[in-house]
């Protein structure tokens, strides 16, 4: 009662303040807690290790629990990232099994974000491969109406070969960096295991997932694409962003569609693509990954695929041998009944013939037909006769249809598309239907040559364009007309010849080679063009990353191989060992043609190895033609005739000739 009355009333119960062990080092406390991000055990340890202060765990966990919440704000505290209108578009794929029909199949979402409207495009792809990505950021481009500054992607394998956590140096796909600076944009790879930093995106798709396909079936892939482009036009467009506080489309129009980079009309990365493939023992090379027929008979051999304009050829030494429409699909199988007649034939069972042939009915009469019910087996002669009553019975020829589908189906663009004009033609000459028929195929014929043409002019990659008739033999007397002229039949390509043009610079050594290599692809044989230190740098890049074999494949595949300014700059020991690995693979297998400013007297020194060079030359001049060009450059004869330059600086090296 008289404490009671002493304080006046009613006081709390306060517990005596006893100093604790861990009392003195509290700012210690803090410091390592913070240090090794809230783990109590190894404060704990270092507590006994530099203090000498052995406790439990329990007692440490309660001297820091005060700062337990500040640790975890922290590690969650996150600074928003924001980018000015036009500058960044973040892209990315997210995986999602889809019904279609009456499957469930998995399709992968490429989802590309405006890092400033918040703008979203979505395209499906069957793959994540490399070709998804780079069409799925084209189409993200037109959709836009114009590219950005720079383009923030995943570390995809497809896109990035190496990025360092710690340094962050990253090393992108050399074909996607040639994709980035074929549309302008600069590349931008988030950091490691830190998806956050293009969250934008990765909201996107998750966004993508919950809300376009959730709860959505599809009749067909065509149907799932065709939602997919009336939900970004009708939903993602129009919704009010939860950041930005405003539909991305207004957003978009007002502040970002000016400041992307216009387009300038390019037309597709991906236009052309040429693969090496092996055909399989069922007659069929694989392609992404559907599976397309070939002749039975190249089994084993390898083949040369260009994809391009949604077609794919197939090439053997330089003439085509197959030809399919492009499939987007997967495990797909395309046949062309003339690809593989006689493998087909033992490869189909007969009860699979019968039931599509009606086997039963067809064979019920006729000579063949018995003999085939009693043998179980059908002659060529009976298989041609099934083959053509099937046809006829399930296909009739209507004779009054339109030609252009069926021009369409057999591939005869340039009678589709000059039909009129050439039934014109052909009624003003009065020509009878031979005369007409060669007249259409003519032009048939012409239109493919000039598609083959520029197809091997793409895949050749020359520096530029030059022709034989370009060609000045007045200002290079040296050069005989007679000998270039036989060289531009090509024999030389097709007998695995090989060709030396050497003289000073400025002569039109390149000039040459460019124009034969033209003339050499006119005749139907594959051409591939490229700088000596290019063809080694790619080399040895190769050999560096084990990837040696298959490149020393992709410079052994073309009939011809132009290598151009061989010696202005000396190879390095290796480089010269690996160029020779690649001229004794193409001997007396492929032609090549050299050019080189250097006699070959002193290509000992250029390969900085008289060894290998002896290795060199003498499969190179085994069966060669080699032009020596002595002369004038035509570079420098303009300022010659001024007097700004004499005859001996401008050309050194026809004093050593």
């Amino acid at each position: 009662m008289r404490s009671y009355l002493r304080q006046g009333g009613w006081q709390p119960y306060q517990s005596p303040q006893r100093p604790g062990r861990l009392t003195p080092h509290r700012e210690w406390l803090a410091e390592r807690f913070r240090q090794h991000r809230g783990n109590c055990d190894v404060v704990r340890q270092e507590l006994q290790r530099e203090h000498g202060i052995a406790v439990s765990l329990r007692t440490v966990e309660r001297a820091v629990a005060h700062l337990r919440r500040e640790v975890l704000a922290q590690t969650a505290a996150t600074v928003r990232f924001e980018t000015p209108a036009g500058h960044q578009l973040q892209i990315d794929f997210g995986t999602v099994r889809v019904p279609v029909g009456d499957e469930s199949i998995k399709v992968h979402l490429f989802v590309a974000t405006l890092g400033y409207s918040r703008r979203t495009y979505v395209a499906m792809f069957l793959h994540e491969r490399q070709s998804a990505w780079l069409q799925g950021l084209e189409g993200a481009c037109r959709h836009f109406g114009g590219t950005t500054r720079e383009v923030l992607v995943d570390n995809a394998r497809a896109l990035v070969n190496e990025h360092d956590a710690q340094t962050r140096e990253v090393a992108f796909n050399d074909r996607f960096h040639a994709f980035c600076r074929y549309w302008g944009v600069i590349p931008r790879a988030c950091a490691p295991y830190r998806a956050r930093t293009k969250g934008k995106d990765e909201r996107g798709v998750g966004y993508v997932k919950r809300n376009a396909i959730a709860g959505h079936r599809f009749a067909s892939l065509e149907a799932l694409q065709a939602h997919l482009a009336r939900w970004m036009r009708e939903v993602a467009d129009v919704r009010v962003h939860g950041t930005t506080g405003e539909p991305p489309i207004a957003r978009f129009e007002r502040d970002e569609r000016q400041m992307l980079a216009p387009l300038a009309a390019k037309a597709p990365f991906l236009q052309v693509r040429e693969l090496s493939r092996r055909v399989h023992t069922d007659a069929c090379i694989e392609l992404d990954p559907n599976r397309y027929s070939v002749p039975w008979k190249l089994i084993g051999e390898s083949v040369t695929v260009v994809v391009a304009e949604r077609q794919v050829r197939v090439l053997y030494a330089g003439q085509e041998v197959a030809c399919h429409a492009q499939n987007g699909g997967r495990r797909n199988q395309h046949h062309r009944a003339q690809s593989s007649r006689g493998h087909r034939r033992r490869a189909l069972g007969r009860r699979e013939l019968a039931g599509t042939l009606e086997w039963r009915s067809s064979v019920a009469t006729g000579r063949a037909g018995r003999a085939a019910a009693a043998t179980g087996r059908v002659r060529d002669g009976a298989w041609r006769g099934l083959v053509m009553a099937a046809v006829k019975k399930t296909q009739p020829v209507e004779l009054q249809g339109d030609l252009e589908p069926m021009l369409t189906r057999l591939k005869l663009t340039a009678i589709r598309d000059q039909l009129d004009t050439l039934l014109d033609q052909a009624g003003r000459a009065e020509l009878n239907l031979r005369e007409a028929l060669a007249m259409l195929c003519a032009a048939e014929v012409a239109r493919k040559d000039e598609r083959r043409i520029q197809m091997g002019m793409s895949i050749a990659k020359f520096p530029c364009v030059r022709t034989l008739e370009g060609f000045e033999y007045d200002a290079q007397p040296s050069v005989d007309p007679k000998q270039i002229r036989e060289l531009a039949t090509s024999r030389w390509v097709a007998n695995g010849d090989s060709v030396l043009l050497l003289g000073p610079p400025g002569v039109g050594k390149t000039h040459l080679a460019v124009a034969l290599g033209r003339e050499a692809i006119v005749r139907g044989y594959s051409t591939l063009f490229v700088p000596a230190t290019g063809l080694v740098t790619q080399l040895a890049r190769a050999h560096a990353e084990g990837r040696l074999e298959e490149k020393l494949i992709h410079f052994t595949k073309p009939k011809l191989l132009v290598v151009d300014e061989l010696g202005y700059l000396p190879f390095e020991a290796n480089a010269a060992h690996l160029f020779f690995q690649l001229v004794s693979r193409r001997y007396e297998r492929g032609s090549m043609l050299v050019t080189s400013n250097r006699s070959v007297a002193e290509w000992g020194g250029v390969f900085g190895d008289a060894v290998v060079a002896t290795a060199i030359l003498d499969r190179l001049l085994h069966h060669s033609h080699v032009i020596t060009i002595r002369g004038d450059s035509y570079r420098l004869r303009t300022k010659r005739r001024a007097g700004l330059v004499n005859q001996a600086s401008a050309n050194p090296a026809t004093q050593t000739d």
